[in-house]
């Protein structure tokens, strides 16, 4: 799970193949494992956010 999550958020891979994955992944059923290590991945590959205050800070993501 961890190299294919990689190829997919580094752009390695095609919107049919990630469609592909998502499709079977879903038939098969994922895992708490396979939810943890695409989580993981995605952390560290995430841009940290440095904030001197949180007097004005905003979350404008949504989730």
């Amino acid at each position: 799970m961890h190299d294919v999550m990689n190829s997919i958020m580094t752009g390695q891979t095609t919107d049919a193949q990630i469609g592909a994955f998502l499709v079977g992944l879903s038939m098969k059923g994922e895992t708490i494992e396979e939810i943890t290590a695409s989580a993981k991945v995605m952390r560290s590959l995430a841009t940290p956010v440095e904030i001197s205050s949180s007097d004005y800070l905003v979350d404008t993501c949504g989730t």
